[in-house]
């Protein structure tokens, strides 16, 4: 076989372009990472568009979508999840899959939609049992346990972080167990539960760590002002007093997230306000509301915001002005962000269809095209046996006739006889 140099040399160039273009994907993709660059990353997924590879354009896609969550576009981010989900299925790197329902399900979570981030979590499981990939379906049941726990479902969630509990002791992940206990100490606390089941819950999550350590203060930390909630709703005020105070001492020693700060303030402002300490409670609510970033809100805010409305209508005329904007202008982010996301699962859901429809007529094809390739394998071996026949038949024929023209040529013929 004989190659034409013009051939060759066309081969030659595709294939260097090809990696420069993928060392250039690689680089760029590289410094997005590094950067937390969106414009960077969409650099990248224009390389990777050009290649026409499935695995770089899912890479891409999920870059652009991690730090788009990451500065609060959700809306944005949420679509781009859903085009790097569509390009890792056609790569078929489930593992990519799994991480981004995981991410898809948080956002969904972050905006109420519990049911919605539940389906994308049981999609996530599905494909992680298909892959074997055990840590990633208990962390995709702790987000469903998280779910039901937000929507209410206290004993449902509660079972299922017991469930996982053990399973996650097995993989040697201290940070979730601690997280697991942490849940069902707030389930107990929240269902009025006696003190000694809650302390006991939180003591286990501090003891899940091996070793000293922020995520242990952290845990230290939530037990404290979390028994002093369950002593405010016991209407042990003075005994709540000096656990929230050593949890603010404590926090205020190191830098922990917005949440935990307003709750701190919120339970000791609650506390000073029943033991008629109304100066020191003004105080504390309104570091609270310092604490409270309508940005980066969550919808564990909506708790320490109804409380605030509370004490401002009640107990502080003069601040309810102040505290009805910060009120507002979290109602009015949390209205916009549910808009948003409700367009965005319409979009999803149509696209999910399509895609589901497409799949269906694929199916339907390729069942068509294996019956078709079926019938023709059947008539090829039925030709084959058919023809394997007629030689038996013949073979069977010719023999036949040599035998008898043997048997003929051994007959014995008549002959003269000795005298006697």
């Amino acid at each position: 076989m004989f190659f034409k140099p013009r051939a060759c040399l066309f081969f030659l160039f595709c294939l260097t372009s090809s990696l420069k273009a993928s060392d250039e994907f690689q680089q760029l993709y590289d410094s997005a990472n590094k950067l937390g660059s969106v414009p960077l990353a969409k650099r990248s997924l224009e390389v990777a568009q050009g290649l026409k590879d499935d695995e770089l354009m899912g890479k891409a896609y999920f870059l652009i979508a991690f730090y788009q969550q990451y500065k609060r576009a959700y809306y944005e981010s949420l679509k781009n999840y859903f085009l790097a989900e569509e390009h890792y299925r056609r790569a078929k790197n489930i593992e990519r899959q799994i991480s981004t329902l995981i991410n898809v399900g948080g956002i969904y979570t972050k905006g109420g939609f519990y049911e919605e981030a539940g389906q994308f979590y049981n999609l996530g499981i599905e494909l992680a049992q298909q892959n074997g990939d055990t840590m990633n379906e208990l962390i995709l049941r702790y987000q469903m346990a998280r779910s039901l726990q937000l929507m209410g479902s206290y004993q449902e969630a509660r079972k299922l972080y017991s469930d996982l509990i053990p399973q996650f002791q097995n993989q040697h992940d201290e940070m979730m167990v601690s997280k697991c206990y942490l849940s069902i100490g707030y389930i107990v606390a929240i269902s009025g539960e006696v003190y000694d089941t809650a302390d006991y819950y939180y003591s286990k999550a501090v003891e899940s760590f091996s070793e000293e350590g922020k995520d242990k203060n952290q845990a230290e930390i939530t037990k404290k002002y979390s028994l002093g909630y369950v002593y405010i709703k016991q209407n042990s005020f003075k005994k709540a007093k000096p656990l929230i105070l050593s949890a603010l001492e404590q926090a205020q020693t190191g830098s922990y997230s917005s949440k935990t700060m307003a709750d701190i303030y919120f339970n000791l402002a609650t506390t000073y306000e029943h033991l008629n300490m109304t100066d020191s409670a003004i105080i504390m609510y309104e570091k609270g509301i310092e604490y409270i970033d309508t940005e980066a809100f969550d919808f564990d805010y909506t708790q320490s915001i109804k409380r605030l409305y509370d004490y401002c209508r009640t107990f502080n005329p003069a601040e309810s002005e102040a505290c009805s904007k910060v009120i507002y202008d979290f109602t009015d982010e949390v209205v916009e962000f549910k808009d948003k996301l409700v367009d965005a699962n319409a979009h999803y859901q149509v696209a999910a269809a399509n895609l589901h429809r497409k799949n269906e007529l694929l199916n339907a094809q390729q069942q068509r095209d294996r019956r078709v390739i079926n019938f023709m394998i059947f008539l090829a071996l039925g030709l084959v046996i058919f023809s394997g026949l007629l030689f038996y038949l013949y073979e069977r024929k010719r023999r036949i006739q040599k035998w008898r023209k043997v048997l003929k040529e051994l007959t014995i013929k008549p002959g003269l006889t000795n005298p006697s």
